[in-house]
């Protein structure tokens, strides 16, 4: 094979592998970015990483909360290593669940009432 028809063949494989997925609703999106918050609370990131690869979802706005919950899981183990994981996790979702309308992005509750009837037009 000569090296000219490598890319060539790479780029036929390739567009034969590359299918569009199911599209998403917002509600999709919200539940499988509340199911990342979950994990986070657990305190392991790769939980997290293979959620937003497997689903496609990632929410920037949330990612910044979600470390910051990796983070604290971490530190509340290496300070209590007595404490469940479950224990843990339970007292990070309840801060979540007090601070629900910091950590997630507000953009995916809005229905398309908020936006003029030409916005995307506009856009």
């Amino acid at each position: 094979m000569r090296w000219a028809t490598i890319p060539v063949l790479l780029l036929v494989l390739t567009k034969q592998n590359i299918q569009p997925g199911d599209p998403r609703s917002a509600e999709e999106t919200i539940l499988d970015v509340q199911y990342q918050v979950q994990l986070a609370c657990l305190g392991i990131s790769q939980n997290v990483k293979n959620q937003q690869t497997k689903t496609g979802v990632k929410d920037a706005y949330t990612q910044y909360w979600i470390d910051h919950l990796i983070e604290q899981a971490r530190t509340l183990r290496k300070e209590h290593p007595k404490r469940t994981v479950a224990d843990i996790q339970s007292e990070l979702l309840t801060w979540v669940q007090e601070h629900k309308s910091e950590i997630y992005n507000p953009f995916l509750k809005l229905d398309g009432e908020h936006f003029p009837p030409n916005f995307a037009a506009a856009v």
